[in-house]
């Protein structure tokens, strides 16, 4: 290891010195709006930072403050105390002090944050980037960018136009926001089944709700407990904010994707329409209700957290879910590692007959980018130019690597042409164990996410050295990423990937929805949406309407709930809303086409 850091060291100092011994680079303060010209077509060229020749790292030895806001964030470590972690320090002479959310709320950790104006040098604000630039929390990085990125600038191009305030231009921190491809081995969502049951089904390829929840009664019947305990028609996720993906189980059928609280629909100029106003949503809930009431429903639905959500999959106790392959991926590794093939759920597409057609597969998900910003710059920061640098030196291809594979020897090969692979033990030991990130620091969830990458982390290097990310390795990955029950699985279902049961993911002309939104200029605006989202009626959410409906005592009082949300919608200005976002999302059509 200490060879491996040497040879690193000698060759980046060696690069550095030659590159930048006349450009010295001072902390400024930056307001500027500029626009940004790549192309987004180069691969990372040298370093920019001001070298001491004396020195053996490439940065002044130093302690920089990063709190992650992110909800998704699963990671505990520290970056820089595990190997890669390490490593980077050896090499750049930063260390990084990374504050979680620790299981805290993070609107509530966010305010308190900003109550005490206290800030870490760098913020990942995620969903609360907004509350920290309205308190003033975070700079503007346009003129920043342009004289330290250029490493990131040959990776991005134009494409971080995308990122910036879409009224002011402002460029408010960096982006590792990428093209979404997808994963190689299961869709971005399905409509899961227990194996048993498929195979009762005499391993029928079902595409059809009415077929889905009668093999769900069907399997119940005829297998009441499972392991001794109660067995469960239909469960899905609930806790807090994942009851987003339960709510998506009633728009993917009829062909919507995963956009956000607005759908656009490109047969009408992409005109924006509330998810929660579409009548399909009233007939999936209803339906909901009706399995409750035949005690098909898990009757913890609502109560349990996640955790004990994805162990009843685990255990194979829930005959079928609706849910996004990320969110249970934890229950499938369990699965595999224990060879329980009866147990392996299996991701289905099934379609109401008049479904949208005109955005491909809506199992299958989007390929687009989002338009958020992950890397902020806070105003306590005492070299904003540093950590931009640093952030630039991570864009090389040489530490792209080291974040992304790790180290040479140890945690991966090269092929006799250069081109980087793993082993299957060695994905078997990435995939399977939900540490091994917050261990050796390899894609490491809480700080590598946030350095900027190549837009499509699958794309070939132009050297022949391989992709950014293992797992989107087409090339040595597909005949490695199946365990043998998943290889049995797709073997009876007359499949050859999870994937042969979809269609096309759709290439999103705006990206996401949940990236729009009005301005902080717009306060009326701002305040009816607040307001909608608040009561939980609107949004991705609608906890306070869509759970009363599975719950109510008659199918009348559930349709009279239903009739009571769309008019409090109406009435609290979701038209407004819904103009708003058509307007955003056509100048986003217009501008990235």
């Amino acid at each position: 290891m200490k060879k491996i850091i040497a040879l690193l060291l000698a060759a980046v100092m060696v690069f550095a010195i030659v590159a930048c011994a006349n450009n010295e680079t001072t902390p400024t303060t930056d307001t500027g709006t500029g626009s940004g010209t790549g192309t987004g077509t180069g691969t990372g060229g040298g370093a920019t930072e001001a070298t001491d020749p004396d020195r053996t790292t490439v940065f002044e030895p130093q302690t920089l403050t990063l709190f992650n806001a992110g909800t998704l964030v699963t990671t505990t470590s520290q970056f820089s105390d595990t190997p890669i972690g390490q490593i980077v320090e050896e090499i750049t002479g930063i260390r990084l002090e990374i504050e979680y959310l620790g299981g805290a709320v993070d609107t509530e950790r966010v305010a308190i944050i900003i109550a005490g104006g206290d800030y870490a040098d760098i913020i990942l604000g995620s969903h609360r980037v907004s509350d920290f630039r309205d308190a003033g929390a975070i700079i503007p990085i346009n003129d920043l960018y342009e004289e330290n990125c250029p490493n990131i600038q040959s990776l991005w191009g134009n494409y971080i136009n995308r990122i910036k305030d879409q009224d002011t231009g402002i460029l408010w921190g960096l982006s590792a926001s990428s093209f979404d491809t997808g994963n190689l081995n299961y869709p971005a969502a399905g409509f899961f089944m227990k194996y048993d049951a498929v195979e009762m089904n005499n391993n029928r390829i079902i595409t059809t709700m009415e077929e889905y929840f009668q093999v769900i009664r069907d399997y119940v019947e005829a297998n009441p407990t499972t392991n001794g305990q109660p067995t469960i028609g239909f469960g899905g996720p609930a806790e807090d904010w994942r009851w987003v993906f339960s709510v998506h189980g009633a728009r993917k059928p009829h062909g919507w994707h995963n956009t956000g609280r607005i759908l656009f629909d490109p047969d009408k100029n992409y005109e924006g329409v509330a998810a929660n106003t579409f009548d399909w949503n009233k007939d999936y809930f209803l339906m909901l209700r009706e399995m409750r009431e035949d005690g098909l429903l898990d009757p913890e639905f609502f109560s349990q957290t996640h955790d004990e959500y994805v162990a009843k999959i685990a255990a194979g106790r829930i005959v079928g879910f609706y849910d996004e392959f990320w969110q249970v991926g934890d229950a499938l590794a369990l699965i595999r590692a224990e060879g329980r093939q009866q147990d392996l759920p299996v991701p289905f597409a099934v379609y109401h007959p008049d479904r949208m057609t005109s955005m491909n597969c809506s199992f299958a998900g989007i390929t687009g980018m989002s338009a958020t910003t992950d890397i902020s710059i806070s105003i306590q920061a005492a070299d904003p130019a540093l950590i931009l640098q640093f952030y630039d030196y991570l864009a090389r291809d040489d530490m792209q690597e080291l974040l992304w594979w790790g180290v040479e020897g140890e945690h991966f090969q090269k092929d006799a042409n250069g081109r980087r692979y793993l082993t299957g033990e060695q994905y078997d030991e990435r995939n399977n164990n939900p540490l091994y990130g917050n261990d050796t620091g390899i894609a490491h969830g809480g700080f590598a996410y946030t350095v900027p990458t190549r837009l499509n982390r699958g794309e070939e290097w132009a050297d022949g050295s391989g992709v950014t990310d293992p797992n989107m390795d087409r090339v040595i990955r597909p005949p490695l990423m199946y365990s043998d029950i998943e290889n049995n699985v797709l073997s009876a279902l007359g499949w050859s990937t999870f994937w042969d049961g979809m269609g096309e993911r759709y290439l999103s002309p705006y990206g996401f929805a949940w990236d729009l939104g009005p301005s902080e200029e717009q306060e009326e605006l701002v305040d009816i949406l607040n307001y909608l989202n608040e009561r939980g009626g609107h949004g991705e959410f609608g906890q306070n309407f869509f759970q009363h409906m599975i719950m109510a005592n008659s199918e009348a009082a559930a349709l009279a709930i239903w009739d009571e949300m769309q008019q409090w919608l109406i009435d609290n200005g979701v038209r407004d809303i819904e103009e708003e976002f058509t307007r955003r999302a056509r100048i986003r059509v217009e501008e990235w086409n």
